[in-house]
């Protein structure tokens, strides 16, 4: 038979690693014909490349590691490009677009509202939640730092939704807020790590803060487990 395993790699993403390191082998002893990683959140992707001298480059270690022990990845909205995948993998990776569930959300909840995504990488989410999305020149400090910089015009008590691809730090969402001197601002995210107490001082400056659900966590509205199924069928 073939065989998915379903792991979203937190809140513990080494434990949760090795955990589907020795089952996707132990499939294969029990003689599985295919083991797929269904991963809604693939953790260690973000760093692509050495910033510090000397650190390891996460992504490219786990893309050789999973490359020898599944057949393909299934997981939802990668934080790498799609040439950037086929460049750690081996094997095929499946990005799912999740964006119609992102568009539908917004229209039924934030039908009049100036969407700003939160840096230059998150264009392709927020293109598709409008037409003229605004967009912030970000640059990152180290991991818990950000700044913003250039000139935003943004209407006058305007209903505000910052988009982005994953809250870790809470740091770029908070940030855009301050630099905006946003008062009327949502935040709407895919993945939610919210890594210590990032949710809890996002809190502190947003109306309220929206997450798909490939993370648990408290803020999740939008189910993309149908997305998930549907795509598992197809492969």
């Amino acid at each position: 038979k073939t065989v998915a395993l379903v792991q979203s790699f937190y809140p513990h993403p080494n434990h949760s690693l090795m955990e589907v390191l020795f089952a996707a082998s132990n499939a294969r002893d029990l003689n599985a014909s295919k083991v797929i990683l269904v991963a809604p959140y693939l953790a260690y992707l973000r760093e692509d490349k050495r910033v510090i001298k000397g650190e390891c480059v996460s992504s490219k270690i786990i893309g050789d590691l999973l490359s020898k022990n599944f057949d393909a990845i299934l997981t939802v909205e990668p934080h790498l490009h799609r040439d950037n995948l086929d460049k750690l993998f081996t094997i095929p990776v499946y990005g799912i677009d999740i964006s119609s569930l992102l568009v539908n959300y917004t229209k039924e909840n934030f039908r009049d509202c100036v969407i700003i995504g939160a840096d230059r990488e998150s264009y392709k989410l927020v293109n598709k939640l409008s037409l003229n999305p605004i967009i912030l020149d970000k640059k990152r400090k180290d991991s818990f730092n950000v700044s913003v910089s250039g000139s935003y015009k943004i209407p006058e008590g305007k209903e505000v939704l910052i988009v982005d691809d994953i809250i870790s730090t809470g740091s770029s969402m908070i940030e855009a807020i301050k630099f905006l001197k946003l008062k009327n601002v949502n935040c709407l995210a895919v993945h939610a790590a919210m890594i210590g107490g990032a949710l809890r001082e996002l809190e502190k400056y947003s109306n309220k803060i929206i997450t798909t659900n490939t993370i648990s966590n408290e803020t999740n509205e939008i189910d993309v487990s149908n997305l998930i199924a549907k795509k598992l069928l197809e492969i």
